[in-house]
């Protein structure tokens, strides 16, 4: 992704680490129970959605699971959401496969017609990440990332101010 895009369509899109509406669930990996960006847990979606942001391009479109989509409208209400799957518990129930291929087609169609400063992800001035990991040994070394800090037995957290420090901290320490 770089400057030169008009624009991004996520699709096939699952809940964060500690969100119980999908039993796929999980940030980057299935090593940390939660990654939080300023207090607020976060997806692959959002961390998607933020490196589109600081490039300046908009996300006109996610599908994905309903408790996502909800978050993605929450969070950018000009952003058009195709929710093609409900998780309970340990299962999920989709929708069948050519209605979720119907649904997502003429939603792109309509949505890539939506203005683009609606569909700009919200970006902080300030990022503060912490990450709590599964395993105590995982935050014990992750604690060695410049700038990362030990907080608790499994949890460590970092600030930066620019969002591509933020991703550095990410693929280093996850």
């Amino acid at each position: 992704l770089d400057e030169t895009f008009d624009g991004v369509i996520f699709t096939g899109y699952h809940s964060a680490a500690g969100m119980n509406t999908n039993p796929l669930s999980h940030t980057m990996n299935t090593q940390n129970m939660h990654v939080k960006i300023n207090g607020e847990i976060c997806s692959e979606l959002m961390l998607n959605s933020m490196t589109a942001a600081y490039l300046g391009i908009p996300v006109y479109m996610v599908t994905g699971d309903k408790g996502l989509c909800e978050w993605m409208k929450a969070k950018c209400p000009g952003t058009t959401v195709v929710p093609v799957s409900e998780g309970f518990g340990a299962g999920s129930v989709s929708i069948h496969p050519n209605a979720a291929v119907k649904a997502i087609r003429e939603n792109a169609e309509k949505a890539l017609k939506a203005d683009k400063m609606g569909c700009m992800f919200p970006m902080p001035e300030h990022f503060n990440v912490e990450i709590e990991f599964k395993k105590h040994m995982k935050a014990s070394g992750a604690k060695w990332y410049p700038g990362c800090r030990q907080t608790g037995v499994y949890t460590v957290e970092f600030d930066a101010d620019d969002y591509m420090d933020v991703l550095k901290f990410i693929y280093w320490v996850l």
